[in-house]
């Protein structure tokens, strides 16, 4: 029998028996894969009542609207302030509409005024996520202007002067400090009655 047929009638059982002790050896061996510590959920309620995460929900909601109208007033030029007061989808919204004021050449005169804000649902303890609030915010923009680069008032004779709006806020695990974390039209007008 040739040196090569016989090396290769050799090899293959010894080859195959290898493959199958590294295949038993690694399925025997590993060890189980390490799972990402999550702090586990207080059971403190961040904080004290219903109408004091309201109150936070408020605040941190006339702050969000103060940047948004400072930017918009602006041109939608420095956005730097945006991610003070709102993260994920109400940041990327923010940024968005800056971004088409900035395009179309439009600024905003005068301020947006909070209507009535009504406590949606609220998980008030502190969870892996934080603290999620979830409100009903009415705008009202009867005091705010809509210019073009020109001047020209592009205020739509049909644009609705309060909105109501859904909201979701969040905190972080140590803090009581709210930020918007989502903001999107509610249909139900009643809630700004």
């Amino acid at each position: 029998m040739p040196y090569l047929v016989r090396m290769r009638t050799i090899l293959r059982p010894a080859a195959a028996a290898l493959v199958l002790f590294a295949a038993l050896a690694a399925t025997g061996c590993t060890p189980e894969p390490v799972k990402p510590h999550t702090p586990a959920p207080s059971s403190t309620p961040l904080f004290a009542s219903d109408e004091e995460a309201l109150a936070a929900a408020e605040e941190a909601y006339a702050a969000y609207l103060a940047v948004v109208d400072g930017v918009l007033q602006d041109g939608g030029r420095d956005t730097t302030a945006l991610s003070d007061v709102a993260v994920g989808d109400a940041l990327d919204q923010a940024l968005a509409d800056a971004r088409e004021f900035q395009a179309m050449g439009y600024r905003t005169v005068g301020s947006t005024q909070i209507g009535q804000v009504r406590l949606q649902s609220n998980n008030m303890k502190v969870g892996t996520d934080g603290v999620v609030i979830r409100a009903y915010v009415c705008e009202d923009v009867s005091q705010v202007g809509l210019f073009d680069h020109e001047g020209r008032s592009v205020v739509s004779q049909e644009r609705p002067t309060v909105t109501p709006f859904q909201a979701a806020f969040v905190s972080s695990q140590d803090s009581a400090d709210l930020i918007v974390s989502e903001r999107t039209v509610w249909e139900d007008l009643s809630v700004c009655g």
